[in-house]
């Protein structure tokens, strides 16, 4: 088991929000996944001034069995 750190909730949200924004660029680069890619990237620029309380709450959808707690695990840095 790796060792456990501990993180300000201000430096976790700025991680989330970094990772946000290299999953973003990634996903511009599929042809179709992002119908109007300006729209997230406004909706990104403007979560850290809706962050009040330093609390993300981020919703993940998707079929059964599509990799959803695979991917929420790897966002987050957690081991499988």
């Amino acid at each position: 088991a790796g060792a456990m750190t501990t993180q300000t909730p201000q430096k976790t949200i700025e991680e989330i929000l970094a990772r946000s924004g290299l999953i973003f660029k990634a996903a511009q680069d599929i042809p179709g996944l992002l119908a109007d890619p300006s729209r997230y990237r406004s909706f990104l620029e403007k979560i850290p001034e809706r962050i009040p309380s330093n609390q993300l709450k981020i919703a993940v959808a998707g079929v059964i069995k599509s990799g959803k707690s695979t991917f929420v695990n790897a966002f987050l840095g957690k081991d499988s």
